[in-house]
């Protein structure tokens, strides 16, 4: 189940976990290819650095994304999705995710925005409120047989055992 939201300047909408919803606090949402500016194959809401396409379109699709959930571009962390296990943990703001690749982001850091890219495969929420730990992994069926979905949960533990 979900709830489609458009945001306040109608520009985008997205798809929300009730879940995850009834955290005030916490932002989230699952987006589609419709509502950026992108054209031709990439239509429209592109967010791959990795694509031929225009490196403005991509940027300013990024922004629209930041935008709908509250966030600017420096909040933005955001993966190379390589099919892994690999998951980066971001212990604190000023730690950048460029140039890695991975399929999972964790993170106890406030006002950072956790994005995972995805065409045909599936982008998975974790939220830990005890801790007050989030996670976004990429779970493509490569990454899924190798324990993507375990590696970050186990990251989420480790980084829970750190924050005590």
């Amino acid at each position: 189940m979900h709830n489609k939201i458009r945001s306040e300047n109608n520009a985008t909408f997205r798809y929300t976990s009730p879940m995850l919803a009834k955290y005030d606090h916490l932002a989230h949402g699952f987006f589609t290819r419709l509502d950026g500016v992108s054209s031709s194959v990439y239509q429209s809401l592109n967010c791959s650095l990795q694509s031929a396409d225009n490196l403005g379109n991509v940027i300013q699709n990024q922004t629209i994304v930041c935008n709908a959930l509250g966030f600017t571009l420096n909040n933005l962390r955001l993966l190379d999705q390589a099919h892994s296990a690999s998951v980066v943990t971001i212990n604190n703001a000023s730690q950048t995710t460029s140039d890695l690749e991975a399929d999972a982001l964790v993170t106890s850091t406030p006002n950072l925005l956790l994005a995972i890219k995805t065409a045909d495969c599936v982008p998975i929420l974790f939220y830990d409120p005890k801790n007050d730990i989030i996670a976004a992994a990429h779970a493509g069926w490569k990454g899924a047989v190798l324990g993507i979905l375990d590696h970050t949960v186990f990251a989420m533990q480790d980084l829970g055992r750190y924050k005590k």
